[in-house]
Formats: structure tokens, sequence, C-alpha cells
């Protein structure tokens, strides 16, 4: 049975209910009876005999008003894949795909058969799918050249192998900072650096040292106390003074801390170390 979404009530039904004399009650069981058949195809059973010999007349509408809705609907829906399988033999829609066609196929009569109940029977309703909400099957093309591949975005410098000397004084500079935070030495598990500051540092210092001996100094750092007691600083590191001290050191007894300093090491074009780490 072909699925419907509404019922043909017809004027004389009105007559018939004023002409039989029923109650308002019977009236709207009468009425349920026709829209509940027609959805079910399950004959009602009633009480009142009067109700039974109105429904008898009724039912051969009913039954007729289906078969006319069923037969209309099957000429449509040969229509519409007639038409369809036409606009794909000559090539209009020659790029789409099988599936897609049933869809808009299905999706059209679908909603031609919601518009047979609002209309009469005789209209005629031609399904065609490219005015469906699915659209053309014709593949749109985009005329937008294509759009380059993204950078992809680097490792970090932990997780891969430099590639060039500035990166290698960095990665030794981060590698023996895991160092002394295994120790205990600094608190952070990431140092607190202007990568900026460091880099412009290290183009200067590369015009006379090599990658090799700055980071032989960063290592010589790490028993510094001067340089642990501030926090081993890349920054301070590379000042002019602490990084000469550091790359001439020669193994002797540690270094006196920052603190006890006091203001009197210069660091270089006259800035004491009180006033450079902000003391």
């Amino acid at each position: 049975m072909t699925e419907k979404y509404a019922v043909l009530i017809k004027y004389k039904y009105i007559e018939y209910i004023e002409s039989a004399k029923l109650s308002d009650a019977d009236a709207w069981v009468f009425l349920k009876s026709i829209i509940e058949y027609d959805k079910t195809g399950v004959e009602p059973v009633f009480s009142n005999p009067i109700l039974s010999g109105l429904f008898a007349v009724v039912k051969i509408d009913i039954d007729k008003n289906r078969e006319n809705y069923e037969a209309v609907f099957e000429k449509r829906s040969k229509a519409g894949k007639e038409g369809a399988k036409k606009r794909w033999e000559n090539g209009k829609n020659g790029k789409c795909h099988n599936s897609i066609a049933k869809i808009a196929n299905a999706k059209c009569a679908k909603k031609n058969m919601a518009k047979m109940h609002d209309h009469d029977l005789d209209h005629e309703y031609v399904c065609d799918p490219d005015k469906n909400s699915i659209g053309s099957a014709e593949k749109a093309v985009d005329p937008s050249p294509p759009k380059k591949p993204g950078k992809l975005k680097k490792p970090p410098l932990r997780e891969r192998e430099p590639e060039n000397d500035m990166e290698r004084v960095e990665k030794a500079y981060l590698e023996n900072w895991d160092s002394l935070f295994s120790e205990g030495k600094v608190k952070t598990p990431d140092p607190i650096v202007n990568w900026n500051q460091t880099r412009a540092l290290l183009k200067r210092h590369f015009e006379k040292l090599k990658a090799d001996q700055i980071i032989n100094a960063l290592k010589n750092g790490m028993v510094d106390n001067f340089v642990v007691s501030g926090g081993y600083s890349l920054g301070t590191m590379l000042s002019a003074a602490v990084l000469n001290r550091l790359v001439n050191a020669k193994q002797g007894p540690p270094l006196k801390t920052q603190a006890d300093w006091g203001g009197n090491v210069d660091m270089g074009k006259g800035v004491k170390a009180k006033q450079f780490f902000g003391g």
C-alpha cells in the first residue's frame, strides 16, 4: 500500500450526518473512522448500526480514491524515472553517480505525494531531480586555484637534530638545563629565555668564536656558582664579560655566587653585576 498523508472528506458526508441526525459524539466517531480506515485499511466496528450503514456507503468512495491515488502515483513515478534516464543518456548528468539519481527521484516523488493531497488529482506534477533540493547532478567547478599545502611545523629542538650552529648552541643549553633540573639546581622544567635577544648575541659572537667554543662555555657554566646561582641564564652567559670568562676558564675552585659579588663585578660596557641582574 502506497503511503498517504491525507484523506479526502467530501461535502456530501456532512449531508449524511445531518440526514441521519447523528449526535456530535457519533459524528466525530464517524469522521474519525473514515480517517483511520484510509490510513490503516482496517474496517471499524460500530455499536451504532446507523454508523455501520453510513460507513458502508462512504467506504466505496474511500476505496475508489485510494485506487486513483495509487494509479496516479505509479504513473508519475514512472514518468520521473524515464525523464531522469533520458537526461542521463543525453549526457546532461553524465558525471552523476547512479545512487544520486535514485535519491533525487525518491525525494522528488515523496514531495509530489504531499502535493497530490493539496491539489486536484487531475493535476500533473513532473518529477525533475534538477530542481530538487539536492541540486544538479553536474559537479560544480571551483574556479579558484588550488591552495598550496601549508608549511609543516618543525618539532621542538629537544626532539630533533639542530640545523645550524645557532641551533647547536641552543640545544646544548637546553640539554644542560635538563641536567640541572634533574639535579634540582634549577626549579622550572623549561628556561625563561628571550630567544631573539640571545640569538642576536650569538650572531655577534660567531664572528670571533666557533660554536664548539660557546657550547663548551655553556658546559663550564653548569659548575660555575656565579652562573648557577643566577638561574643558569643563557643571556647572562652570552654577555661579553661572563662568556669571556667561561670560554677561557681553567679548572679551579668554584667562583662565588652573584649575591657574594655585591655588585662589584664588571659585566662589560660599564654594567655591574648587581645592575645587570636587576639588583
